[in-house]
């Protein structure tokens, strides 16, 4: 038996996971998801990094590419989520907002690529999938929604994306990045401990 979270072990971006082809081991399973996630965690130094003000600042920007949506524009993932996660730390996202992030969670679900850019219809025009901060704050994304929500599927994403953002932790050198993968691994640790206590299940 693998004695490992075999889920990161390989680049997940080279290498996606096929989830539907997965057999649940249970506990053992759960033992090893968390000391995987754990190990990340512990390797990332605490930063003096106020996260919300982050997403505060140049907001106008964010905002503005969110406007080229709406008019059919090519725009920037990266301004996007950062516009997104604005809404949610001012507790100000809307269903419309929803509605896309769901879009990008369908579209990661089918690829388990995020892309650089995309068009009106959320189809890329990009080759480059290997930005890091683009996963690491659609994750986040999800976590806080699923908080609010309990909706399984934002969850699910944010496992899935982990996945792949823990994969390549390596290559993951920016101090915001770090601060946004450890926080949402926390996050996710948090409400994976949640359930399995609702289920009656323990993670030694």
């Amino acid at each position: 038996m693998n004695k490992k979270y075999q889920y990161n072990e390989i680049d997940c971006l080279e290498f996606p996971q096929k989830y539907q082809m997965s057999v649940f081991e249970g506990n053992n399973f759960l033992i090893k998801y968390k000391k995987s996630r754990n190990k990340i965690i512990k390797k990332i130094k605490n930063e003096e990094i106020d996260i919300v003000n982050y997403f505060e600042q140049n907001y106008e920007v964010n905002k503005n590419e969110y406007l080229k949506i709406k008019k059919k524009e090519c725009f920037e993932t990266e301004k996007i989520f950062k516009f997104f996660l604005n809404r949610i730390f001012t507790n100000k996202l809307n269903l419309k907002h929803k509605k896309l992030i769901n879009k990008f969670i369908s579209k990661f679900e089918i690829s388990k690529k995020i892309f650089m850019n995309y068009d009106y219809n959320i189809k890329t025009d990009s080759n480059n999938y290997k930005i890091m901060k683009n996963y690491l704050m659609l994750s986040l994304i999800c976590m806080k929604i699923y908080e609010e929500e309990n909706n399984l599927k934002y969850l699910n994403a944010t496992l899935k994306i982990n996945d792949v953002t823990t994969s390549n932790f390596n290559k993951i050198l920016d101090k915001i990045d770090l601060i946004l993968l450890k926080q949402s691994l926390e996050l996710e640790l948090k409400q994976i401990e949640i359930l399995m206590n609702k289920k009656g299940l323990r993670i030694i």
